[in-house]
């Protein structure tokens, strides 16, 4: 284990508020445990061989030589983690092992964040994986995957749920702040956007998770989202525009426009409302097109020119944001 991991794993022992003994966990207290961990003013007696055998850093924490101070009968480490965010890295570990993040049944957002931020922090590698894998199932890189969680609804909206992930926009934040701390970059494009659609007031607001940290886009990305918001609502009025503009070349009605009439109509409808301020470029008009009493022949060709236009901007969003491509962004946990 590096040495610089250490201090945000081991808490001060003399920052409790208190020096009498830890109240004991009504759920994670066994009786033959070998170790107690405390976190805050509440102590866990688990067993090292649990720890040990998903947690290379809780296996080389574990490995004190020497006699150590003890608690309850038993060696003690103060956590820096708060008590809930233990427990629920220890439902995993003792009651699901690593398999209640197969993608199986939708979790919240919330939970999926925690067990991200801790099997990170204590080098639970399977676990880690899969968090990202339920996290990526909405900020992907695939724009398939994209089209197909926001192919319905609002475009005002941009949707974060998966049938795995329940998640809110607000959400993205910290999304940002894991992509950044486990490595796995793919999900900034996507999170970022998500992050341009937030009030400002929502945007800058900075509020303190169960460990402590802010959860706050730093000033640098905070950056990267006003640049790229501009840009966003730029694109989404050219794609809204051109949508409006085309007609097949085998268009059934060509002689009398009725088609072109009817876009026209939905165009001027359009520029009327507030939408024009829209970031959400990525959405697709699918249904807009469906309901705008075109021909068949117009319906499939002004379809298949939204969706190329829908897949450049895909490919263009991580340079909105100054990220470069895709190809250029890391898809895999940090490694220590």
């Amino acid at each position: 284990m590096s040495g610089d991991r250490t201090g945000h794993i081991v808490a001060d022992a003399h920052s409790a508020s208190d020096t009498s003994d830890p109240q004991q966990d009504a759920e994670f207290w066994f009786e033959d445990g070998s170790i107690v961990l405390i976190a805050q003013d509440i102590a866990f007696r688990v067993h090292r061989g649990v720890l040990s055998r998903h947690s290379e850093v809780f296996r080389d924490l574990l490995k004190v030589p020497g006699k150590q101070e003890e608690k309850f009968g038993c060696p003690f480490v103060h956590l820096s983690d708060s008590p809930a965010d233990l427990r629920s890295l220890l439902r995993v570990l003792y009651d699901g092992a690593v398999s209640h993040l197969d993608l199986e049944t939708p979790l919240e957002f919330a939970e999926v964040a925690t067990l991200v931020r801790l099997s990170h922090k204590y080098g639970i590698k399977s676990l880690l994986e899969k968090g990202l894998a339920r996290l990526k199932t909405v900020f992907t890189k695939g724009f398939s995957t994209w089209e197909s969680l926001h192919c319905t609804g609002s475009f005002i909206e941009i949707s974060v749920m998966s049938p795995f992930l329940k998640a809110q926009p607000e959400d993205a934040i910290a999304v940002v702040r894991l992509a950044r701390l486990t490595g796995a970059l793919t999900m900034l494009p996507t999170a970022l956007f998500v992050c341009c659609s937030l009030e400002p007031t929502v945007l800058t607001r900075a509020y303190t998770l169960s460990d402590g940290s802010n959860n706050q886009l730093s000033l640098q990305d905070l950056e990267r989202c006003m640049r790229a918001a501009p840009i966003l609502s730029s694109s989404f009025q050219t794609r809204h525009t051109l949508l409006h503009l085309e007609t097949s070349p085998q268009c059934e009605n060509h002689r009398y426009t009725p088609c072109s009439s009817r876009l026209a109509r939905q165009l001027k409808i359009y520029f009327e409302s507030n939408t024009v301020t829209c970031l959400n470029v990525l959405h697709g008009r699918q249904s807009s097109i469906r309901d705008s009493g075109v021909c068949g022949a117009c319906q499939t060709f002004i379809q298949k020119k939204d969706r190329e236009r829908g897949q450049k901007y895909w490919a263009d969003l991580p340079s909105y944001f100054g990220l470069g491509t895709w190809g250029g962004l890391s898809d895999f946990p940090i490694e220590h």
